[in-house]
């Protein structure tokens, strides 16, 4: 890999990583956001599959994702799962079953602390 090609991967995972800290830092917006969110969510999820993401990035934006789920109503997740294509639906569904069993546990327990 080439000395750009390195440093642009790096600038790659640093934008990505400041993004998933200012997606952490909407929860307490929660009320405003949690019918409409779905919106930002479905379109992140569009992308992700109709794309090559670097691993890094991809770890970080799946921690968006579940930064946005914690966020995001079942109503408006419902509707997401069927609206978007099937391929960009079944990975939805995946990365929610992933968010129910890990990160909302997770959350919730550094929460009561």
């Amino acid at each position: 890999m080439s000395n750009g090609t390195q440093r642009f991967n790096h600038m790659l995972v640093h934008c990505s990583y400041v993004l998933e800290k200012l997606v952490g830092s909407l929860s307490s917006f929660r009320p405003d956001l949690k019918k409409v969110i779905h919106v930002t969510l479905g379109r992140i999820i569009v992308c992700l599959q109709s794309t090559s993401v670097y691993p890094e990035v991809k770890v970080i934006l799946e921690n968006i994702i579940y930064h946005l789920l914690d966020i995001c109503s079942q109503h408006s997740y419902n509707h997401l799962v069927v609206t978007l294509p099937s391929t960009s639906g079944t990975l939805l569904k995946h990365l929610h079953k992933n968010y129910e069993n890990f990160y909302r546990y997770h959350s919730r327990q550094t929460n009561k602390h």
